[in-house]
């Protein structure tokens, strides 16, 4: 990340002001990370049981995130060995969760929850209790857990 910023400075695609900013939110994000590893660890001793018996599992997120969405779908699969695919969130809901049934899981990544993302949990809640919602605004309850995202 620093020699990324090193070269667009010196390349002059951001102003000083912007690489000052971004080098902010990294120290930020940076010092967060044991804080985070410690809470991410604790959540995981007292859920993960569903996940390792989970038939398949789909994350969603926003466009925003989908890098964060490829990525945890790809480590999940690495671990876990069942079928893991991750979605964008405006693609998620153009049907791919007719595909659900109880013994599925979806992890939706949601750092600003809106009508729809209850709605979808909601409805697929009816089909299979393995929804897990991960961001600074949901309730810490086992299934959503509250991450404040750097």
């Amino acid at each position: 990340m620093l020699l990324t910023l090193a070269v667009a400075s010196r390349q002059r695609r951001l102003s000083d002001e912007e690489r000052k900013a971004l080098l902010v939110r990294m120290d930020i994000t940076f010092n967060h990370l044991p804080t985070l590893i410690e809470a991410s660890q604790a959540w995981v001793l007292n859920h993960a049981r569903p996940l390792i018996d989970s038939a398949d599992i789909r994350l969603t997120g926003p466009a925003r995130l989908f890098g964060t969405v490829q990525e945890g779908a790809l480590k999940m699969l690495e671990t876990l060995r069942c079928p893991v695919a991750g979605y964008e969130f405006e693609e998620f809901i153009h049907g791919i969760y007719n595909a659900f049934d109880e013994r599925s899981t979806l992890i939706m990544l949601d750092p600003f929850p809106d009508e729809r993302q209850d709605r979808l949990a909601e409805i697929l809640g009816g089909w299979t209790q393995h929804i897990y919602r991960i961001g600074p605004q949901v309730e810490n309850n086992g299934k959503k857990y509250a991450l404040r995202i750097y």
